[in-house]
């Protein structure tokens, strides 16, 4: 279930490994329309947070394309690289040449 959200959500709103500029437009006005609305109508402060992040999620992504960033392309490593990277044991000396 989990993954074909995933895999609906990367079919419609990603395109070349970034966000589409629809959705980039979406995000930051509707971010920014939720700052204003909960800022003079409803002024609950959880909601002016949720519009930070979705304003901020356009902003952001715009900004990747700019710069020719792909942030939601696949892994050029294959699967299970990273796995055992990060792992030494006790006894094993780093040789710091």
């Amino acid at each position: 279930m989990k993954t074909d959200f995933l895999d609906k959500f990367k079919r419609h709103v990603v395109v070349d490994g970034s966000i589409r500029t629809i959705y980039q437009y979406v995000f930051t006005v509707s971010g920014i329309a939720l700052i204003f609305l909960d800022a003079k109508v409803w002024e609950t402060g959880w909601v002016i947070c949720f519009g930070f992040v979705l304003a901020g999620v356009g902003g952001l992504s715009g900004r990747a394309i700019a710069l020719k960033i792909k942030p939601f392309e696949e892994p050029p490593y294959p699967p299970g690289w990273l796995d055992g990277k990060g792992k030494k044991n006790k006894n094993e000396k780093v040789n710091e040449d």
